[in-house]
């Protein structure tokens, strides 16, 4: 229902492993999956997550918790620009996120694909 709905599958990469969303990945391949990092940065699982993303091209992950400007600028000379903007906020202030992304070496291009392109897409294909 959700792919059909276009209404994206928002996942915390501490509640599931990684075997398991390959496998919705691929059962569902229209599907946004979005994996979420609040409680544990997505840095320490960066190479499943490139891995998954390479094979799969329904899966995104959400900028909060992912602060190695490194491998944000590794992503866009990959080509791969499936990040969504998140920010934790009211927990967290905003502003920590817009920094990550505002202070990377990213074109300017997909900065606003991050900040709100990615999401504005989504939303416009929901039904």
């Amino acid at each position: 229902e959700l792919e059909k709905r276009g209404i994206p599958l928002i996942l915390w990469h501490t509640q599931i492993d990684w075997d398991t969303v390959a496998k919705i990945a691929a059962k569902y391949p229209k599907l946004m999956i979005v994996m979420e990092a609040i409680d544990k940065k997505l840095l320490y699982h960066a190479r499943n997550l490139f891995k998954l993303m390479e094979t799969f091209k329904n899966i995104y992950f959400g900028s909060y918790n992912f602060t190695q400007y490194d491998l944000i600028n590794d992503i866009e000379k990959s080509g791969n620009t499936r990040i969504v903007f998140a920010s934790n906020y009211p927990v967290s202030d905003p502003n920590v996120s817009f920094g990550i992304i505002t202070e990377a070496e990213l074109s300017q291009k997909t900065k606003e694909m991050i900040c709100h392109g990615t999401l504005d897409n989504v939303l416009k294909n929901m039904k």
